[in-house]
């Protein structure tokens, strides 16, 4: 359930047009029906004359924090998908075949790391300092 209150200011994520927009609310209406309960709030937004009228529980935050922490967890959600589906595909149509795996040594110098390819090879590699 939301727990807006009129005059709070909201964020509210805009999936087509790839946007975070604040908002005020200006309107709070709860709704009840044979489907269950849901909470309807009019909006305001800055600039737009109208308000909009969207469910509290889609794409709605009371915090920019809390809006890129939901929309950084679907991200990670729809690529750790994409990934799983690649994985079987491959598995799938290249039986037999492994993928070459990268094994990072904890030898540091100079912020560099020591990385050992599948075929030994082993090579200095300078990585970011957010890395």
């Amino acid at each position: 359930m939301s727990s807006f209150k009129v005059q709070d200011v909201v964020y509210v994520a805009l999936e087509k047009k790839l946007q975070i927009l604040p908002a005020r609310v200006a309107e709070k209406v709860t709704k009840e029906d044979s489907s269950g309960t849901s909470i309807l709030l009019s909006l305001e937004f800055p600039g737009v004359e109208e308000l909009q009228t969207v469910n509290a529980d889609n794409n709605v935050f009371g915090s920019l924090e809390a809006a890129r922490a939901e929309l950084i967890n679907r991200i990670t959600n729809s690529i750790d998908k994409m990934c799983e589906r690649a994985q079987k595909i491959r598995d799938t149509a290249f039986e037999g075949v492994n993928e070459p795996q990268v094994v990072v040594q904890s030898e540091e110098t100079d912020d560099a790391a020591m990385v050992e390819m599948p075929d030994g090879t082993v090579a200095r590699v300078k990585l970011p300092d957010n890395f």
